[in-house]
């Protein structure tokens, strides 16, 4: 028996991928033009950084993990406060 699976698009930006922050708290998703963090306690809501629309490309937590920095594929990087309180 064998299982094609098929060839992995490295820009195909619509399936999801996972950052875990340097102190282990928190969780980035990267999934199509949107960016999720969630801190990882119980009951805790996800929190999706809005940018221009465009598919994130790449991501990366700073190494206090109070950033995160999200790079855009149409070339745009932008800079994330995690410690700044969403607005309600």
């Amino acid at each position: 028996m064998s299982i094609d699976v098929g060839v992995l698009n490295l820009h195909d930006y619509s399936y999801p991928r996972l950052l875990f922050a340097p102190n282990g708290k928190q969780v980035a998703m990267l999934l199509g033009t949107s960016v999720l963090v969630c801190d990882l306690v119980p009951g805790a809501q996800p929190r999706k950084l809005e940018a221009s629309g465009n598919p994130p490309a790449c991501a990366a937590f700073a190494p206090n993990s109070a950033t995160l920095a999200v790079g855009y594929v149409d070339g745009t990087t932008l800079l994330w406060d995690l410690t700044a309180r969403p607005k309600e």
